[in-house]
């Protein structure tokens, strides 16, 4: 039986000494490089109207048959990137509505207008690195047709409030 054991004990030895020996060898003869890099981490700059958290328009009075138009200078000024913007516009959750005043980013002649906004529907676009845009939201409300008419005296007397949201991604 110690025969058998010392057998056992001598390939377990003689096989542990071989992948010792293939393992370092093949240690011996790897290689390894080590590298380092670098990076800049450009400026990022994005304001509506100069302001970069908040603004207030004003609109006046609102009738019937207006018109007018929001404006909003957008500017990448100071960022060292593209900025991609998305405007839309919406009632405030706790404010009245008015059927009849559409907003749109496109005025195309004296009460034609296309391309309406809302908050699904947004104004989108990309402004370049280090320069300013104007766009415009324009409002309009329609006036003269007989089937408006119930909605419009319906609206009288609402103040309504409006949320603009102005979004600059990377």
């Amino acid at each position: 039986m110690k025969t058998k054991s010392n057998n056992f004990y001598l390939i377990v030895i003689i096989l542990s000494v071989i992948v010792l020996v293939v393992a370092g060898a093949y240690a011996y003869y790897q290689t390894s490089y080590a590298g380092k890099t670098s990076g800049n981490i450009l400026a990022w700059s994005f304001k509506v109207n100069n302001e970069t958290k908040t603004f207030t328009k004003e609109l006046g009075d609102l009738y019937p048959g207006v018109s007018g138009e929001i404006p909003l200078e957008l500017s990448a000024v100071g960022s060292g990137v593209d900025v991609n913007y998305e405007i839309s516009i919406a009632y405030d959750s706790t404010s009245p509505t008015i059927k009849n005043l559409k907003f749109y980013s496109n005025k195309l002649g004296t009460d034609n207008y296309a391309d309406e906004i809302n908050e699904t529907s947004k104004l989108t676009g990309t402004i370049t690195a280090g320069e300013k845009i104007n766009r415009a939201i324009y409002y309009y409300w329609p006036f003269g047709d007989d089937s408006s008419t119930t909605d419009d005296y319906n609206d009288k007397g609402k103040n309504i409030k409006l949320i603009i949201s102005v979004i600059g991604r990377q």
